[in-house]
């Protein structure tokens, strides 16, 4: 009876253990769902994220292009003006078109009418 009655402990023993583990191994899947599932959670943000970022390098890259083209057109109109620039007169050429245009110009010149002259020439 000794003997049965150590089997008995030794049973309730290991079926203590048994127990035990059991908890501690439930515990432990518990933990491993919980991060899984926050680990599939951050999975999921982080996909959502890529797509958002994604999309808004694509806008940014079109805008970027927008401005280049922009850029490019704002370059050739600034040529073409210096070009245009080139083939117009300087204020230095203009001044020198200007006083010779006064000197024959006749408005500045004094002019006698025909009167005066004959007068003068005592033609009349």
């Amino acid at each position: 009876m000794a003997r049965e009655n150590e089997t008995g402990l030794i049973i309730q023993e290991l079926v203590r253990r048994a127990n035990r583990n059991n908890r501690r191994l439930r515990m432990v899947e518990q933990r491993v769902e919980t991060i899984e599932s926050r680990l599939g959670s951050l999975e999921q943000l982080a996909i959502k994220h890529n797509s958002q970022y994604k999309e808004r390098f694509s806008g940014l890259e079109e805008k970027i292009k927008s401005l280049n083209d922009r850029l490019t057109k704002i370059e050739n109109s600034v040529e073409k003006i210096f070009d245009k620039l080139e083939k117009t007169a300087t204020k230095k050429q203009l001044n020198e078109l200007e006083n010779a245009m006064n000197l024959l110009s006749p408005i500045g010149q004094q002019f006698v009418t025909r009167d005066e002259l004959e007068r003068k020439l005592g033609m009349r």
